[in-house]
């Protein structure tokens, strides 16, 4: 593939929708068409909305979250890197890592660890993956700024945080500081772009 993948993680409320939405006028200069992806953009999507991840077991989630995600990236990822594009994903195959890694510790899964890797396997690795870093008070704190619902409680947030922050010492992950202004976090993933994908801006 000619083009770069970057995933952003980080868990609820860490400001990746947002930092996305602001990085188009943050790149300027690529030379590469930037492409979002993530989350919720296949005909699954209805399946996995808010109120109904509290129903779901976490067998559900694997397959549903690993089939939406596998939808969108052979339907418009796939083809967009195939053709140079510079492709933004909002929560990638990490985040399945560390959520499944999370309900696991806690006891409150079964499923081993091993499955979740080698369902995720097909899955081109990113050129770059950038953790959103923020503490679960702010995120619970966002969620209550906003009226937004609490698809999960502040264990399982907590046990996905230290999940995440494994995966990024594990595999030298760049780390953002969260809890900023919102121009600021995006200026910052910018900044790591280009560095992780030089050629998009030559």
């Amino acid at each position: 593939m000619n083009g770069y993948l970057v995933a952003i993680e980080g868990i609820d409320r860490a400001g990746k929708t947002t930092a996305m939405s602001l990085l188009a006028r943050q790149l300027v200069g690529c030379r590469r068409p930037l492409v979002a992806c993530g989350e919720r953009q296949s005909p699954l999507a209805s399946l996995l909305c808010t109120k109904n991840l509290g129903q779901l077991t976490p067998m559900l989630k694997m397959y549903l979250f690993a089939a939406d995600r596998a939808w969108t990236y052979e339907s418009r990822a796939c083809p967009e890197l195939a053709r140079g594009s510079l492709v933004l994903w909002d929560r990638y195959v990490d985040s399945a890592l560390a959520y499944r890694a999370a309900e696991l510790r806690l006891g409150r899964s079964t499923i081993d660890m091993d499955l979740v890797i080698r369902i995720n396997e097909p899955f081109v690795r990113p050129t770059a993956v950038i953790l959103i870093d923020i503490s679960t008070a702010v995120s619970h704190q966002r969620g209550l700024l906003n009226s937004l619902p609490e698809p999960y409680d502040l264990e399982l947030l907590e046990q996905v945080r230290r999940e995440y922050s494994a995966l990024a010492t594990q595999f030298g992950y760049d780390v953002v500081d969260g809890e900023r202004a919102a121009e600021a976090v995006a200026s910052d993933i910018a900044g790591i772009i280009r560095k992780r994908c030089p050629e998009a801006f030559v």
